[in-house]
C-alpha cells in the first residue's frame, strides 16, 4: 500500500491559516478600524456618522492633547489621547527623544483642495487688505512662525520692526503704545518714511537692515541685498553702491507688491497697546499671539540670553505671559474675531495641520510654498540657536532632556498659575521629566467667549 505523505503538512499549513486569521480579527482589525475615522477626520475636518464611535477625536481633525488653538470668536479644537494605559517607564535621553511624539499619533497630510473646500468662509472675506501681527515673547519660536508667511509669495514679512525702538520703549515704563503705534501702523500701511536713520540709510552695520536682508524673503531679492559668500547669507549692499537709490521707495515698492503684510515682534509688551491700532476701521489686523511652556523659554534662552537682559529673566516674563493671556481669558469686543491664541508645542509637534488652522483663521488658503518649507525645515536641526530650520518635535520637548530638576522646579514656582491656564503640566519628579510616555500637555480650559 503506498503513502501519502503530503496530507499532514497540508493539515498543518490548514491549521497554521486558520490560527493566523483568528489572530488577525482579534488583534490587526480593531487597530485598523480605529485609524481609519482619525484619517477621515484630518483629511476633511469634520467627524461623520461613522466615526462615532472613536470617542477621543473630537472636533475639527486635530488628535493629541489638548485645546491647540483657540480663538476669540470661540472656536475650540479640543482632543484628547488616543493611546491609553501606556505603561510609564524611565527613558535614557537617546530614547527620549526618539520618542518625543509618543503621545501625538501621527495625521496624514491634508490636501490643498480639501483645505480650501473645507476651512475657508470665502462669504466673509473682508475687501480691507490684511495685516498681520505676530506678538510673542523672546525664544517663543516666533521665528519659526514667522516663516508660515515669509515663505508665502503673497506676504511682505517684515522681522522685528521695533528693535530700533527698543531703547524708548525699554527706558519708558509706562504709555508704550505711543512709541509702538506709529511704526507698526506705518508698516502695515507700507509707509517707510518715518523709520529709523538705519533704515532709511540702509545702514549695512545696523541690526534692521542686516535682519531683514536676512529673513524677510521679500526684502532679500531685491535690490537692497546681496549675497556674501564669506559669511554664507545676504547681507546689505554697502552705501556706497546705493547712493542714486531711494531705499525708502525701494522698501515701498516691494511692500506694494505684495498682497498682505506680517509684521513679527517680541516687544508688545502689554497688547492692549494695540487697541487703536486693531479698532481702526480702515484696516484689517488680524493678531496671532504665540505662547510658549515657560520650561522651554527658559531652556531656550540660556543660549542666547545674557545675565542683564531683562526680557529672559522668568519671574518677569511670566507676569507679562499673565496679562497678555487675559486677553484670550475674557476677550474684550475689540479683538473678537481678530484674536488668536496659539501654542507653540502644538505648533511644533503637528506643523502642517495647525499651519492649515493659522490660515484658516486668516480666512485665506494656505499655498503649497508654505507646505513645502514645513516639509524642508521641521525634520532635521541645525546647530545654530538662530536656525529656522529645525526638528520641531524635539525642539518642543527638549528642556526635558537639557534641564535639571531644580531649573524646572524654578520656573514651576514662578509660572504655576499661568502654566495651569494654558495647559502646561507640572514636574514633580526627575523620573517624570525625563519619562517621554508622561505628557505635559492637557487640555485648555474650555472659555465661551
Amino acid at each position: 500500500m503506498s503513502k501519502r505523505p503530503g496530507w499532514h503538512k497540508m493539515f498543518v499549513i490548514f491549521a497554521t491559516t486558520v490560527i493566523v486569521f483568528v489572530l488577525y480579527t482579534l488583534y490587526m482589525a480593531p487597530s485598523e478600524k480605529l485609524e481609519q475615522p482619525v484619517r477621515d477626520v484630518a483629511l476633511n475636518g469634520n467627524i461623520g456618522q461613522d466615526e462615532q464611535p472613536v470617542k477621543d477625536v473630537a472636533i475639527n481633525g486635530n488628535v493629541g492633547h489638548g485645546d491647540f488653538i483657540t480663538t476669540s470668536g470661540g472656536e475650540k479644537y479640543r482632543s484628547s489621547n488616543l493611546i491609553e494605559n501606556r505603561k510609564l517607564s524611565p527613558l535614557n535621553k537617546n530614547t527620549f527623544e526618539q520618542n518625543v511624539s509618543t503621545d501625538y499619533p501621527k495625521l496624514p497630510p491634508l490636501t490643498q483642495s480639501e483645505h480650501f473646500e473645507t476651512n475657508l468662509n470665502l462669504s466673509l472675506a473682508d475687501e480691507r487688505p490684511l495685516k498681520v501681527i505676530i506678538v510673542t515673547q523672546i525664544r517663543s519660536g516666533s521665528s519659526f512662525t514667522g516663516e508660515l508667511f515669509n515663505s508665502n509669495d503673497d506676504f511682505m514679512y517684515i522681522f522685528e520692526p521695533l528693535f530700533d525702538f527698543r531703547k524708548q520703549i525699554d527706558e519708558t515704563k509706562t504709555n508704550h503704545r505711543k512709541i509702538i503705534e506709529t511704526p507698526l501702523r506705518d508698516l502695515l500701511q507700507c509707509d517707510f518714511k518715518n523709520m529709523s536713520n538705519d533704515w532709511k540709510n540702509w545702514n549695512p552695520a545696523s541690526f534692521g537692515p542686516r535682519q531683514q536682508c536676512e529673513m524677510s524673503k521679500s526684502i532679500k531679492f531685491s535690490s537692497l541685498c546681496n549675497y556674501s559668500v564669506i559669511e554664507n547669507m545676504y547681507r546689505p549692499i554697502p552705501e556706497d553702491f546705493l547712493r542714486d537709490i531711494s531705499r525708502v521707495s525701494v522698501l515701498e515698492d516691494i511692500c506694494k507688491s505684495n498682497k498682505y503684510v506680517a509684521i513679527k515682534t517680541i516687544r508688545v509688551y502689554d497688547i492692549n497697546d494695540l487697541k487703536n491700532l486693531i479698532n481702526d476701521s480702515s484696516v484689517n489686523i488680524k493678531l496671532i499671539h504665540l505662547v510658549r511652556d515657560p520650561r522651554g523659554l527658559h531652556n531656550s534662552r540660556k543660549a542666547v540670553c545674557e545675565s542683564n537682559w531683562l526680557d529672559c529673566k522668568m519671574p518677569i516674563s511670566c507676569k507679562k505671559l499673565q496679562h497678555n493671556i487675559q486677553f484670550w481669558l475674557d476677550t474684550p469686543d475689540w479683538l473678537k474675531d481678530k484674536y488668536l491664541l496659539v501654542r507653540y508645542e502644538d505648533l511644533a509637534i503637528y506643523p502642517h495641520q495647525f499651519s492649515v488652522q493659522i490660515y484658516k483663521f486668516l480666512n485665506i488658503l494656505m499655498p503649497n510654498s508654505v507646505s513645502n518649507w514645513l516639509l524642508e525645515n521641521t525634520k532635521h536641526s541645525h546647530g545654530n540657536p538662530y536656525s529656522h530650520t529645525r526638528d520641531s518635535q524635539l525642539v518642543a520637548t527638549k528642556w526635558r532632556t537639557q534641564l535639571d530638576m531644580s531649573e524646572v522646579q524654578h520656573v514651576q514656582h514662578h509660572c504655576g498659575a499661568v502654566m495651569e491656564q494654558l495647559g502646561y503640566k507640572k514636574v514633580n519628579s526627575y523620573e517624570a521629566l525625563r519619562n517621554s510616555s508622561y505628557s505635559v500637555l492637557e487640555p485648555l480650559n474650555l472659555i465661551t467667549h
